[in-house]
């Protein structure tokens, strides 16, 4: 009897354990998405920035700012390295001076 609880304890520990490095995990990834949706987000800027054709721009102005609220929505939950938040911060600044030289 005691056997089975100890055994019952360790799998309930276990899963824990997993939970927790999944939570973890669920973090990071997160925090990686953010990165990436903000390099694109700064991809559709630039492209908007450097084209003549009104309608182009609009078009990539418009996929920029799609790409900058997916990244706000994930902010609040994202958590990862100091060197991946310092990255996303340098981005959002980058992405905060090429949205405001498009609104011009």
């Amino acid at each position: 009897m005691y056997a089975i609880l100890g055994a019952m304890a360790q799998l309930q520990m276990s899963r824990e354990r997993r939970q927790a490095v999944l939570a973890e995990r669920q973090k990071l990834l997160r925090s990686e998405f953010i990165n990436v949706e903000l390099d694109l987000a700064i991809t559709f800027c630039e492209i908007a920035t450097s084209t003549s054709d009104a309608e182009k721009s609009e078009r990539n102005m418009a996929h920029a700012r799609k790409a900058y609220n997916a990244a706000m929505h994930f902010m609040r939950t994202a958590d990862g390295s100091e060197s991946l938040k310092k990255q996303i911060e340098e981005k959002m600044k980058r992405l905060q001076s090429l949205l405001n030289e498009l609104q011009q």
